[in-house]
């Protein structure tokens, strides 16, 4: 049997033609602000406001801190600071002399909370182990109460004196008498309760996971829930003097938190002793002359060594807020979308808001004034800011966690800082221009950028090095390439005076690119590359539906023929095709034609932005021909810059000739069963469709003798049974692939019996 296949859409190849200056004609700006960029840049030492970046407060490392984590901050009415550390639990006390001294290290893992009562004492509440402590005047950890709960997250007084604490995995609330008794105050239906305030009602407030919702108590303990954010964790709380609550959500997955088991016994309670009759010991230079007291048995079985509380694991999807809620219920969002989980609120003198927040370690000031004007104090070098502290005299202070370090914010300026850009991409390589910028520099101060660029999305040892220091509007100073960054530096002799840069921008020129054709059919046959370069070839597999030989034969209603697979009607050939340019320019399109041996091309439809183009083909001779798209980017470019691509297709099948049917003949006249058969063939393309009709009755599809079509001539035979006596016109129709219906019929008598 003979087979060939007579539509050779097979490969095509691909060639760029380029001028010889390949700049493009229009200037592009990279441009940042704060409402646009400054966020997601890097900051050393330099703050985010609305108006754009300056300088931030000088930081203080507060030294001689050991553990991993700063958990919590307290204070006494004179000043000094504790923190409580993790891993282990420790609790600090920081003069308001700057000097550091160890009041105590605990068995426990952390000192998840700390709060000062009235009369001075220092109460202690730890996890996992779930046990308060009260620390006295010789450094000593006294057991106050041994709470059935494993995590107790927050400790407070109310006015009256009274000791609360927010616990977990139960989420209750207690209260704890002078004498260590503990009450459970609020039940709720919560996992865990995170944090608790007061008002100056004595109203408690607390925050739940996993419902992520906000409660209200009375001094009875009369519960109301007063909102239910949409994340599933408000973690921290504040208050400020007008009774407005801040709520900061820390939504996100985390690691499931082990519950030890409760322990049976208690230690018995010791008589507070005064904490005025024996000072603390300072540890910054003498640590090993700090007493170590006896160690309290602990009463549950110990965690795994290393691990981490109530930790977040980073999330990129995971996003928080700090809500706003007033004393008559309104709620607002003050903190939209932020990055990272939020892990401790407070308020200054001036009641503006701070909020520490991790895995992204970032604080945060909302303006009282303008609560919808949030500045990014500062990007800490640790993963999380897990405690915030303000005292009137001494500022703010925060904790962090991976490494756990105190820091003492300043109310005056880091003399310097610098923020460096994120990677600006222009996506082709450009030409770099003026780099030029809107800043505030008053007398004192100084402001300088620098830039750099390379080829690599992350900057490497591929990109040039930072040029030197340059004024606004002075050229860049680095070579063409895709991506640019900018570097600015912030100084100042002024502790009360900071620049204020408000916005860049840097001129780029991207070098002309040819566009790009994405596809290219032909009576919907697409192109698409092959593993050799600059080849292309068609898709495959539609033969494979023709060949299933165990198909039956299909039913044809009279006129209507199956589908082919061919989108467009005979002596038509459907051009297709899609293009992209890497600058944005406007195309033009040019379509030509050749004969497959021929060497001058012929056009068929030139500078048009249409996407297609319907050839009619009846008046072209039958055989093998190509088809060239050439695409121009002229529309925005002078023609001694713009660029042209091209794509042209191997040989493909014009065919417009019907096929022949030969050697119909018809036997088996006297009986009912009839048996037909013939010969079909074509000079260019494939046979592709058999059927035939009895007496304009409905088509049947027929195949050829050897059961598949795959050749340009093809026998068949086929057998008509249960026929009337008479005459009967059997019509035969054969198709070929190109679309070409040939008809022939015989006729036949049956003679009744």
């Amino acid at each position: 049997m003979r087979s060939t296949i007579s539509i050779l859409i097979a490969f095509v190849s691909v060639t760029f033609i380029y001028s010889v200056d390949t700049r493009a004609v229009s200037t592009n700006f990279f441009k940042q602000s704060p409402a646009i960029g400054f966020e997601q840049g890097k900051k050393n030492s330099v703050s985010l406001t609305i108006d754009g970046l300056k300088l931030a407060p000088e930081l203080t490392l507060v030294k001689g801190i050991e553990e991993q984590y700063v958990w919590c901050l307290a204070n006494d009415e004179y000043g000094n600071v504790y923190i409580g550390t993790g891993d282990p639990g420790a609790v600090y006390k920081l003069s308001p002399l700057g000097n550091l001294y160890l009041l105590h290290r605990f068995e426990e893992l952390y000192v998840q909370s700390l709060a000062i009562s009235p009369s001075g004492h220092v109460f202690v509440g730890t996890s996992p182990q779930g046990i308060i402590y009260r620390i006295t005047p010789w450094n000593e950890a006294v057991m106050v109460c041994d709470l059935p709960d494993s995590y107790i997250w927050k400790l407070r007084f109310d006015e009256t004196g009274g000791l609360y604490a927010a616990t977990g995995p139960e989420g209750r609330i207690y209260r704890i008498t002078e004498d260590g008794e503990a009450t459970v105050f609020f039940d709720s239906p919560q996992s865990h309760i995170l944090d608790i305030v007061f008002d100056k009602a004595n109203n408690l407030y607390a925050c739940s996971e996993p419902d992520g919702l906000v409660y209200k108590l009375t001094s009875a303990g009369d519960p109301f829930m007063i909102y239910d954010a949409d994340e599933d964790e408000v973690h921290s709380l504040a208050i400020d003097s007008a009774g407005n609550i801040y709520a900061g959500t820390a939504s996100g997955a985390r690691p499931p938190l082990p519950i030890p088991q409760v322990p049976t016994t208690r230690l018995p309670l010791e008589p507070l002793p005064s904490v005025e009759t024996v000072p603390p010991l300072e540890v910054a230079d003498t640590p090993q002359q700090v007493p170590h007291p006896t160690p309290i048995a602990p009463k549950r079985p110990m965690l795994r060594p290393g691990y981490r509380p109530h930790l977040y694991p980073h999330t990129p999807e995971a996003r928080n807020t700090v809500y706003k809620i007033t004393p008559d219920g309104l709620v607002k969002r003050i903190l939209d979308d932020t990055p990272g989980f939020i892990f401790a609120i407070c308020t200054d003198d001036k009641e503006n808001v701070y909020v520490g927040t991790g895995e992204k370690a970032r604080l945060y000031m909302i303006d009282i004034d303008n609560d919808e004007n949030v500045h990014t104090v500062l990007e800490a070098e640790e993963s999380q800011v897990l405690s915030l502290l303000f005292l009137t005299r001494r500022g703010l202070f925060f904790g962090t966690g991976n490494e756990g370090r105190l820091y003492q914010l300043s109310q005056t300026y880091a003399e310097k800082g610098t923020f460096e850009s994120s990677v600006f991409d222009a996506k082709v390589v450009s030409t770099w221009g003026n780099v030029t910028w809107d800043a505030d520099v008053p007398e004192g101060a100084g402001l300088t950028v620098a830039t750099r660029t390379g080829n690599s999305e992350k900057p490497d040892n591929t990109w040039s090095e930072w040029s030197t220091a340059q004024a606004s509007g002075e050229k860049t100073q680095n070579p063409p390439a895709r991506f640019v960054q900018y570097r600015a530096s912030l100084f100042t002799a002024q502790p009360d005076t900071s620049p204020l840069l408000k916005d860049v921008s840097i001129a780029y020129l991207p070098m002309n690119q040819p566009p790009e054709i994405i596809s290219l059919s032909v009576d919907g046959t697409p192109y698409r590359a092959s593993g050799e370069e600059g080849q292309y070839r068609p898709h495959s597999g539609l033969r494979a539906k023709q060949t299933n030989v165990h198909r039956p034969p299909p039913r044809i209603m009279p006129g209507k023929l199956p589908e082919t697979g061919k989108p467009s009607r005979a002596g038509t050939k459907f051009v297709k095709w899609q293009a992209t340019d890497p600058n944005g320019d406007k195309m033009s399109y040019t379509l030509s034609y050749k004969g497959a041996r021929e060497r001058s091309w012929k056009p068929l439809q030139e500078n048009t932005e249409k996407l297609s183009y319907l050839w009619q083909t009846t008046r072209v001779p039958d055989g093998e021909y190509l088809v060239k798209l050439v695409v121009s980017d002229q529309p925005d470019n002078p023609p001694n810059v713009s660029l042209i691509t091209e794509k042209t297709t191997q040989p493909f099948v014009i065919d417009n000739t019907r096929p022949q049917l030969t050697r119909l003949s018809a036997s088996g006249a006297g009986y009912d069963k009839v048996t037909a058969e013939g010969t079909v063939s074509d000079g260019l393309s494939d046979i592709s469709r058999l059927q035939y009709s009895v007496d304009a009755a409905d088509w049947v599809g027929i195949f050829p003798d050897d059961m598949i079509f795959d050749a340009q001539e093809e026998s068949f035979h086929f057998t008509i049974e249960g026929l009337e006596p008479g005459e009967h016109t059997i019509v035969i129709n054969a198709t070929d692939t190109e679309g070409n219906i040939a008809s022939g019929k015989v006729l036949i008598e049956i003679i009744g019996g």
